[in-house]
Order: structure tokens, then C-alpha cells, then sequence
């Protein structure tokens, strides 16, 4: 998922980047659905104990249904940790800069000068479709591997036009 953000100000300089993207993972199930999901779900799973309520074949059956309820419910909890991540790109006509933030909080930071900044796109990775990387000041840093293959196009595209205006 992209989301520009059109007037921020950093920089020591404190001006205006010409680029600012924050980059993060679909989250395509949103609080009140997870919750409708839920509700549905423990609905769903009732309609076949109903017959047993009232018999011992009840307490034989309900922890697996419990059970199966609390792992769903789980699962989703840990994807919404997962969501946390998220990256921010900012181009300014000095400097690249990339933040990763991850789920426990910590930052990751790259800088460069975009003068000297390759952006590398790799089609023929073999586990990642359209891989994408900012080479420069020694290093090369991954952006948005979370996203998907035409979204990592997309994001090249933006970062190639800015870096191609300042040069």
C-alpha cells in the first residue's frame, strides 16, 4: 500500500522533500470486519453443537470448536503485528533517505546522495518477483518487499523520475 505525503519538512536544511512515500502491507481486513468475522465464525460454528446442547457429547465436542475459534482469532491478531511495518522513502535533491520500522519498534535508517544512488529492479530473482534495492554509499537496502510486484514497479518508476529531474 503507497501513501504520499505531500508537506513534511526534515532535513537539516528543513526543506521540503521532493519525494515522500510511506510504504506498508495490505491490511485488507479492517477492526470492524475482523470483528463481524468473529461473531460470524463462532455463529457459524454453534449451528452444529445446537443439537448437543443438554448431552455429554457437548463437552466432547465444543473445545475443538473453541478451539479452532481461538486459533483463527490468533492468527489474525498476529497478522495485524505483522501490518506494524512499515518504511518510509524521502528525496531531497542532496539526499535519499530510507527508514524501515519494525513491528518491535526498532528503526533501520540508510542515507545517500541521490547523485550517486542506483535504484535496482531484478525480474529475474528467483523468490522475489520485481525485487527492488537503492544502491549507494556502500550498502544496498530492499524497499517494500512486502508489497506487491506491480507496486514495486510503481515505486521505481517515482524514484527514477525525481532522481532523473535533479540530473
Amino acid at each position: 500500500m503507497l501513501k504520499y505525503k505531500k508537506n513534511s519538512v526534515s532535513n537539516n536544511s528543513g526543506t521540503v522533500p521532493l519525494l515522500n512515500l510511506t510504504l506498508w502491507p495490505n491490511r485488507s481486513l479492517t477492526k470492524k470486519t475482523f470483528y463481524t468475522l468473529m461473531g460470524m465464525t463462532f455463529a457459524a460454528m454453534m449451528i452444529p453443537i445446537i443439537p448437543f446442547i443438554g448431552t455429554k457429547t457437548l463437552f466432547v465436542i465444543l473445545p475443538f470448536s473453541l478451539g479452532a475459534l481461538l486459533f483463527l482469532f490468533l492468527s489474525i491478531i498476529l497478522n495485524y503485528q505483522a501490518g506494524k511495518l512499515y518504511e518510509n522513502v524521502k528525496i531531497w535533491p542532496d539526499l535519499i533517505e530510507v527508514k524501515r520500522y519494525e513491528t518491535n519498534g526498532k528503526s533501520k535508517e540508510w542515507t545517500a546522495n541521490p547523485y550517486w544512488t542506483k535504484v535496482n529492479l531484478y525480474t529475474e530473482s528467483q523468490k522475489i518477483e520485481n525485487y527492488l534495492t537503492l544502491s549507494g554509499n556502500g550498502r544496498e537496502v530492499e524497499i517494500g518487499a512486502f508489497l506487491a510486484p506491480n507496486e514495486r514497479l510503481e515505486i521505481k518508476e517515482k524514484i527514477d523520475t525525481i532522481i532523473k529531474q535533479l540530473y
